[in-house]
């Protein structure tokens, strides 16, 4: 009798280990696992799910989200979490190697603690497509089934950073780190704009002494284009080839003209005679005071240039030569431009 159970013993066990071995080739236990283990809040961490199914997932799933041997999967939180403000998903893929799968999903999470899972269909993930509403989503489930495939995912737990460094207050705050040369760079444009008040508090209190310089300045400037501007018109007046009328003609023209830019009057239609009384009355007395020579010396200019003007070709021309005389052209422009020194100097005087 005992050779008989012992001999059913030794029939059975073979078969028993050859089903264990069957069934371990087509099922397995999945495996889940977090990378890195320690995650904290803000870190970026991911789980990764690992099962074998003779199910073809990539069947299910649209073209352009298949990468080869990797399916990129449109897993929203609602489907998977339990409380969707908890993590941040940022992004879920299925990887392929036969009928080895491996579900990695990236989380990013918000809050320390266990951080719980529900149940959600994988062959349902999989035939989402991109920009699919939910109501497609729903329409495209009553009208495909079959083939479902649910996974769990264990709960993970996150860690707090305060309690692993053993913090149980916050620490001082620190100064901003700063670049080399910064301290310098500031301190630069503070003394940059502390000159810059006080430039702009003196223009403030010298203002009318400012702007008093700055007429004086530009009547200087003004002054002495005049003088340069008359003095170049004597030199192409000594070099044209003109008569005696015409030359006294310009040179009045000249004087008249210089005369009228430094006192800032007209003097067109003044006799040569008068020309003095209106500058006295101009300057109210004060340039005869200063340089009274000047101004019998060009009164005595304008008067003769006045005769060779008017007297040229006369009777009286034929015995008071109403004419130049040897080099009196170029003793007229010396005495002019004598004149016009003195009338600057006396000025600045």
């Amino acid at each position: 009798m005992k050779r008989i159970f012992l001999l059913i013993a030794l029939f059975l066990i073979p078969l028993q280990v050859f089903s264990q071995e069957e069934n371990s080739d087509t099922e397995e236990a999945p495996v889940q696992v977090m990378v890195p283990r320690d995650v904290f809040i803000g870190d970026s961490g991911q789980i990764q799910y690992s099962f074998r199914s003779p199910i073809d997932f990539f069947s299910f799933a649209s073209p352009s989200l298949i990468n080869d041997e990797v399916l990129n999967l449109q897993l929203a939180p609602e489907d998977f979490l339990v409380d969707t403000e908890s993590c941040l998903v940022k992004q879920c893929s299925l990887i392929r190697n036969g009928i080895n799968y491996n579900l990695c999903i990236t989380i990013i999470p918000w809050i320390t603690g266990e951080i719980k899972f529900k149940e959600f269909n994988l062959t349902k993930i999989c035939r989402i497509k991109p920009n699919e509403t939910q109501e497609e989503i729903e329409a495209k489930e009553v009208v495909e089934q079959g083939s479902d495939f649910p996974v769990m995912l264990s709960s993970i737990t996150i860690l707090s950073l305060a309690e692993k460094l053993n913090e149980q207050n916050l620490r001082n705050p620190k100064s901003p780190l700063l670049m080399p040369g910064t301290n310098y760079i500031i301190l630069g444009i503070l003394i940059f704009l502390v000159v810059m008040l006080f430039v702009f508090c003196l223009v403030v209190v010298k203002f009318q002494q400012i702007l008093r310089h700055i007429h004086i300045l530009k009547a200087s400037y003004s002054s002495m284009k005049n003088v340069y501007m008359t003095r170049n018109k004597f030199r192409k007046l000594m070099k044209s080839k003109v008569d005696d009328q015409t030359f006294a003609q310009r040179w009045q023209r000249i004087m008249r003209l210089y005369l009228r830019y430094r006192f800032n009057e007209s003097f067109d239609s003044v006799t040569g005679k008068m020309i003095t009384a209106k500058l006295d009355n101009i300057t109210g007395g004060f340039l005869y005071e200063m340089v009274p020579e000047a101004f019998d010396e060009l009164t005595s200019l304008f008067v003769r240039t006045d005769y060779i003007r008017f007297a040229y070709g006369s009777i009286d021309s034929r015995t008071n030569k109403a004419g130049f005389g040897e080099n009196e052209r170029q003793e007229l422009v010396e005495r002019s431009k004598a004149i016009i020194d003195s009338f600057e100097k006396g000025e600045e005087e």
